[in-house]
C-alpha cells in the first residue's frame, strides 16, 4: 500500500544530506564512539552508524521530536555485549543495555537520559514493546530494524539509504552478525535472539532490499575502477 500512496507523490520522504544525519559533537559521543571502536568488530560499528543516521531519518520525516544524542548513545552501544567485554549470561539485549548503562553513569552521564537509553537498546529487538517508549525508544528500533531486516524503508527516501550505505559500507555485515548473535545464542536456548535464528533471521536479513543496494554500489565502484 505504502508504495502506491508514494508513487502518487503522497507524504514522500525528502532526501536528507548526510551532514544532516551527522552524529552529535559531544565529549559523550565521543567517548561512546570510541568505545564501541574499541571492543566491537568493524562490521558491528558501521552497523551502529547506520543504524544511528537511518533512525534520525525517520524521525525527521514522521516529524518526531527527540534528543539526538540519546538516540545516538542508544545507537551506538546497542551491540555492545557482542563483544568479550561486555559478554554475559543473559540476552544480548539486556547485556548491550547494562554495560551502555554503567559506562554513561561512570562517565557522569545525566541519570533520566541513560535510563531512556538502556530502556532502548533492551527492547531494540522488540517491536511491540519500543513502539511503547520514548521518541528515542521507538527510533532506535526503527533505524536498527531497517539496517538489519528492511523494515520501515518507506520513511525514508531511497537516495538517503543509498548515500549512509556507500558512506557506512554493508559489505559482509549480514554473515557478520549472524555469526556474533549465533555464538551469543548458542548457550542460551531460551534467548530472545535464539528464538529469531529458530525462525529465520538469516533468511529475513539476506532478504533485506538494503543488501542488493549495497551489492549494485559493490559494483559501481568496481566498475570505475
Amino acid at each position: 500500500m505504502w508504495k502506491l500512496v508514494r508513487s502518487m507523490g503522497i507524504n514522500r520522504p525528502r532526501n536528507i544530506e548526510l551532514e544532516e544525519l551527522a552524529p552529535p559533537d559531544s565529549k559523550s559521543a565521543t567517548k561512546a564512539t570510541g568505545l564501541v571502536q574499541k571492543v566491537n568488530s568493524p562490521e558491528i560499528f558501521l552497523h551502529c552508524l547506520r543504524s544511528y543516521k537511518f533512525s534520525v531519518a525517520i524521525g525527521m520525516h514522521i516529524g518526531e521530536k527527540f534528543d539526538r544524542e540519546v538516540l545516538y548513545l542508544a545507537t551506538i552501544m546497542h551491540d555492545l555485549s557482542l563483544s568479550k567485554e561486555y559478554a554475559g549470561p543473559d540476552d544480548f539485549e539486556l547485556e548491550s543495555a547494562r554495560g551502555a548503562h554503567g559506562f554513561l553513569l561512570e562517565s557522569g552521564y545525566d541519570k533520566e537520559k541513560t535510563d531512556i537509553i538502556h530502556e532502548a537498546i533492551a527492547l531494540h529487538t522488540s517491536a511491540g514493546e519500543a513502539s511503547k517508549g520514548d521518541p528515542e525508544v521507538r527510533l532506535a528500533h526503527f533505524g536498527i530494524g531497517l539496517d538489519v531486516l528492511g523494515i520501515q524503508q518507506h520513511n525514508i527516501a531511497r537516495r538517503t539509504i543509498e548515500a549512509v550505505i556507500q558512506a557506512h559500507s554493508r559489505a559482509n555485515f549480514p554473515e557478520a552478525l549472524l555469526n556474533e548473535v549465533t555464538l551469543d545464542a548458542a548457550n542460551k536456548p531460551d534467548s530472545h535472539i535464539r528464538g529469531f535464528l529458530d525462525l529465520g533471521l538469516g533468511k529475513g536479513m539476506h532478504a533485506n532490499p538494503l543488501c542488493k543496494m549495497q551489492r549494485r554500489l559493490t559494483h559501481s565502484e568496481q566498475a570505475a575502477t
